[in-house]
């Protein structure tokens, strides 16, 4: 789940600056993570599945994504950050404009995928807009929902053809958290051009002292294991 905050000038604007800050959440509370994480290493082992996936987030000290980067590799059973990985590519993330801020991905040779622009309507309403390079033609669009609590709600994607409007594919996911703000059920939905439907059961099995995440096992409803995913964490002095 946004880049370095500009003061602009400090003393003219920070009435202006406050309460502008105020309608967007930072991304530590779009990711749910507690204190001032630095960088986060996430290692997803799925059961049905010959590659696992590696994911690198960092954040600045205001709590904004600077930079994700994405590996996969062959699955390694403990977790380990330690495994013959391979770069898939990476999303690189600009300061805020007000509400507003722009992004692109970049394949693992460098050369860039797309284009997106990150607009904050309130704290409780978020869309993503891409742009494709491949693609020209086709558009999409990411809609963020979260609750009063800053948890995700909801997230619903489209993606369009840009001359005729036509929606290509949809889909959406619907997020639940237990009573302390752990996500602990996931419901994807394709809507769009199948409609299908799979929920996944989270436990979490071990926190570190900020109370973050360390490692979670993923069910379907028929109990049977999904996938795990490890956690490590960096703080910020």
């Amino acid at each position: 789940m946004k880049s370095t905050v500009c003061l602009f000038f400090l003393f003219l604007f920070v009435g202006s600056f406050s309460s502008s800050y105020a309608q967007r959440l930072t991304d530590w509370q779009t990711e749910n993570v507690k204190g001032k994480v630095k960088q986060i290493t996430s290692i997803t082992i799925p059961v049905e599945a010959e590659k696992q996936k590696k994911q690198v987030v960092h954040f600045d000290e205001c709590g904004l994504f600077t930079l994700k980067v994405i590996y996969a590799g062959p699955i390694s059973l403990d977790g380990s950050s330690e495994f013959n990985e391979e770069k898939i590519g990476e999303l690189q993330y600009f300061e805020y404009q007000g509400q507003q801020r722009r992004g692109m991905s970049l394949l693992a040779d460098g050369v860039k995928a797309s284009e997106f622009v990150q607009q904050w309507k309130d704290e409780t309403h978020c869309t993503l807009t891409y742009t494709y390079r491949d693609t020209p033609e086709k558009s999409g669009t990411l809609e963020w929902l979260f609750s009063n609590q800053a948890r995700l709600k909801e997230i619903h994607f489209i993606l369009t053809h840009t001359h005729t409007g036509e929606t290509l594919f949809e889909t959406s996911s619907i997020h639940e958290y237990d009573a302390k703000g752990y996500e602990i059920q996931l419901d994807q939905r394709t809507l769009q051009p199948y409609g299908d439907s799979q929920v996944i059961k989270m436990v979490n099995v071990a926190f570190d002292a900020q109370g973050n995440v360390l490692q979670r096992e993923e069910y379907k409803t028929n109990g049977q294991l999904y996938g795990k995913t490890f956690f490590e964490y960096v703080y910020y002095e």
